[in-house]
């Protein structure tokens, strides 16, 4: 597994928001097109059978700012967007774990606070609700060939974090997406160490940017 000073603080949405990303994993939009309310980044290295944790061709990380549903109740956030999610992908497999955090501004720690002791965003300036969840998802390899190479994988373990902003009337998704061979050993009870320093590096530079 990559230590966190193989991440870089990413700017996204022309520097409203930042992220901690891998440093080896490329902007996707320099590719091909990307919607205007994602970012999307993809890791470009090679698997070796001694680093196969984060690495391999397939892992993808994507931020979205959608639109609130406000009809969804914060218990149930992880779990509609993830359904939604593999809609996309080619189907829901399992959900592995779901939890809602208290997060940024003067939140309980308590609520914020992770299996290893870290802070979830330490940098957010404000309250948030923020729901999570741990699942598989098959993958259709004829619909998703530039993500994931066919043969490589059919499966993937995707984490999924989503912020509630209210008051922006906005529902903020982070997922990390890893063919499930990355995934060796990894305990499905828990957000990986990966997708917690990715976290850890979020923050709302320009709250205008919701409108």
């Amino acid at each position: 597994m990559k230590p966190t000073s193989h991440l870089a603080l990413k700017k996204l949405f022309g520097g409203a928001i930042t992220l901690n990303i891998p440093i080896q994993w490329r902007d996707v939009s320099l590719v091909r097109q990307v919607p205007d309310h994602q970012e999307c980044y993809q890791d470009c290295t090679d698997l070796n059978e001694n680093d196969t944790e984060f690495q391999g061709t397939g892992s993808c990380l994507i931020v979205e700012i959608l639109s609130r549903e406000s009809e969804v109740r914060d218990e149930d956030a992880s779990l509609f967007f993830f359904r939604d999610l593999a809609e996309v992908n080619g189907g829901l497999v399992q959900v592995e774990y779901e939890a809602v955090w208290a997060v940024g501004g003067e939140g309980d720690p308590s609520k914020e606070v992770t299996s290893n002791g870290g802070v979830i965003m330490p940098k957010l300036t404000k309250q948030i609700t923020a729901c999570s969840c741990i699942g598989i998802q098959s993958i259709d390899p004829l619909d998703n060939r530039n993500e994931l190479e066919s043969g490589k994988a059919d499966k993937v373990r995707v984490e999924l974090c989503i912020l509630r902003l209210e008051t922006e009337e906005t529902d903020l998704l982070i997922s990390l997406s890893m063919p499930l061979f990355t995934s060796n050993g990894q305990n499905s009870m828990h957000h990986s160490k990966l997708f917690l320093d990715i976290l850890r590096g979020f923050q709302i530079v320009d709250w205008n940017i919701f409108g």
